[in-house]
């Protein structure tokens, strides 16, 4: 498993204030950073447990499926165009989301 250290890496690189100017968002960065979720030591340590216990109860992690190869899972939604028409940069969803309501709810 990852140690402590590489850990702690991903989770401050995740956290770490994005370069000028290549933000999807139209907020400040000062705003969008203010209402971001702050993760504790203890949620860190929590996360690093789960991630332990499945790996040492099935020998791998992800413990219930092969991470390469998720060919019959899919993810399904409506994504609230409106919403990010209102706060994020134009771009942050493409042609197909743009249409779908069109597309499938006439």
């Amino acid at each position: 498993m990852p140690s402590s250290r590489l850990c702690r890496g991903k989770v401050q690189a995740r956290l770490s204030p994005a370069q000028p100017g290549h933000v999807p968002y139209l907020m400040s960065d000062a705003e969008h950073r203010n209402g971001a979720v702050e993760i504790s030591d203890e949620g860190i340590a929590c996360t690093k447990a789960i991630c332990n216990y499945i790996y040492e109860t099935y020998g791998r992690f992800p413990g219930g499926l092969d991470a390469m190869h998720l060919m019959w899972f899919m993810q399904a939604h409506h994504l609230d165009t409106d919403y990010y028409d209102k706060f994020f940069r134009s771009g942050a969803y493409g042609p197909t989301h743009a249409a779908h309501l069109a597309t499938w709810h006439r």
